[in-house]
């Protein structure tokens, strides 16, 4: 069992998502602005982390390294 999980969006389903949630407009400008809404992602994606006691974000190439092990390469990250 792994304790990673990937739920696979794309940059106009999470700035629906975070309209909806937060009640009002979002924009992203593409993927590389994620980072500004890490503080809210707490609740953007309440319902698939509600289930956890812990969870938390991590920009993958700094912390995780070698991403082949998790599954992913360069295609697969060019979304």
């Amino acid at each position: 069992r792994s304790n990673v999980r990937v739920h696979r969006m794309n940059a106009s389903e999470f700035e629906r998502r975070a309209a909806t949630v937060l009640g009002r407009p979002v924009h992203i400008g593409g993927g590389y602005k994620l980072c500004d809404w890490r503080m809210a992602y707490g609740e953007i994606l309440s319902p698939w982390l509600r289930r956890f006691e812990f969870w938390g974000w991590v920009d993958f190439d700094v912390f995780l390294g070698r991403l082949a092990a998790f599954g992913f390469n360069r295609t697969s990250l060019r979304g």
